[in-house]
């Protein structure tokens, strides 16, 4: 099985704490040197602000404030794993990425885990030199859409601005296209049954039915990350793109993230940990992580 080493030193952290805040912030506070040091230094992203974001998301949502005070390692976790991959947290345009509650059946509670966006796993697949360029689309009932196969492939899409292209309700089906570096054009397509299979194997639903996180407010996006997901593990490079092409990364100890291994499971959970030879399972039987090399930049 291949591993994919993140690093092989790790520094304790900084224990430093600031009076009066919860213990997710001031676990957070203690980690701030080595969240600079892992940053990709060529994205300029600042790590104080990227610290802010992150604690505001946190205490301007109550289901992840509480998933934060009941796994505090896994809050900054995922905060260090948004620094690793460059991904910058949650805001009202465009966001790499977000940090969501998810329930953990090792711990019996909720935790925090980071979940890539669209827009961040198409960052990342350009910036690792995967592809010179990358988008998806939502196709909706009534837009005009071909698609074909074979020796001369092609997707044909018209979208029917007739319609209320805020309804969800009325997606049919997920597109992604990729232009590589040697202009080469790959596309993949994905009907709306296929991407809620997915939803459906790794989502929790609450007792109104409607399911956690983006899916629930954002399906457009998040169908638009399943079928581009799924293009880029097609392509060269891919292994490069790794744990961002994932559902989900789930790090309960923020050490790993210096100094460990990412684990990819056939449900798209990537579970970075310290030592895959020793690391106890956190999946259901039956949903035993397989390995997948990861190159990670910077």
């Amino acid at each position: 099985m291949g591993k994919a080493l993140v690093g092989r030193e790790s520094s304790a952290p900084v224990q430093t704490r600031t009076s009066g805040a919860p213990e997710w912030a001031q676990r957070l506070q203690m980690w701030e040197s080595q969240l600079a040091e892992i940053i990709p230094p060529s994205l300029g992203i600042d790590p104080k602000q990227l610290m802010r974001v992150a604690l505001t998301e946190v205490r301007n949502n109550e289901k992840l404030r509480a998933a934060a005070e009941n796994s505090p390692e896994s809050f900054v976790g995922a905060v260090m794993g948004a620094a690793r991959h460059g991904l910058e947290i949650g805001g009202a345009v465009a966001p790499e990425c977000y940090l969501i509650p998810r329930w953990n059946s090792k711990i019996r509670g909720n935790e925090v885990v980071l979940q890539p966006s669209v827009v961040g796993l198409a960052a990342v697949t350009v910036r690792c030199g995967a592809a010179s360029k990358i988008w998806a689309n939502v196709v909706y009932d009534g837009d005009e859409f071909d698609v074909m196969l074979g020796t001369d492939e092609y997707i044909h899409h018209r979208p029917n601005y007739e319609i209320d292209r805020t309804d969800h309700s009325l997606i049919t089906a997920a597109y992604s296209v990729a232009v590589l570096p040697n202009g080469e054009k790959r596309f993949d397509v994905m009907t709306r049954g296929q991407i809620e299979a997915i939803r459906d194997k790794y989502v929790r639903f609450g007792k109104d039915g409607v399911p956690s996180g983006p899916w629930a407010d954002s399906f457009d996006q998040m169908a638009r990350k399943t079928v581009m997901s799924r293009l880029v593990r097609s392509i060269p490079k891919a292994a490069a793109i790794g744990a961002v092409a994932s559902d989900v990364i789930r790090v309960a100890d923020p050490a790993a993230i210096v100094s460990g291994v990412e684990k990819v499971d056939s449900l798209g959970v990537v579970d970075v940990v310290r030592d895959v030879e020793g690391a106890e399972s956190v999946y259901a039987p039956g949903e035993e992580p397989f390995e997948l090399e990861v190159e990670t930049s910077g």
